[in-house]
C-alpha cells in the first residue's frame, strides 16, 4: 500500500507531534459521507510527521478520479502562486 517517496520540496520541516484540526476535521467529514454512502471511492496521499510519504486507495477508481488527482497534483504545485 504505500512506498517511500521524495518529496518534491526539501525545504519543508516536518510538522509537530500534535493532532492537525483541519485533518482530523477533513477526515471525520469524509467519513461521515462515507458511512452514509455518498463517497464510492477514494484515492489519497499522506505526508507522516517522520517525514515519510504513504498512499492507499480504496473502492470504486473511474477516469473521473484519475483527472481529479491530476487536477489536486496542479493545485499543489501551484499553491504558492496563488497564496
Amino acid at each position: 500500500m504505500s512506498e517511500k517517496v521524495v518529496g518534491i520540496r526539501p525545504n519543508m520541516s516536518p510538522p509537530k507531534f500534535e493532532p492537525n484540526e483541519s485533518i482530523v476535521g477533513l477526515l471525520s467529514e469524509l467519513l461521515g459521507a462515507a458511512e452514509a454512502g455518498e463517497i464510492q471511492g477514494i484515492a489519497i496521499s499522506l505526508y507522516h510527521r517522520d517525514d515519510t510519504h504513504s498512499t492507499a486507495r480504496a473502492g470504486l477508481r473511474t477516469l473521473a478520479t484519475v483527472g481529479n488527482l491530476e487536477r489536486l497534483k496542479f493545485e499543489i504545485l501551484h499553491e504558492d502562486e496563488h497564496s
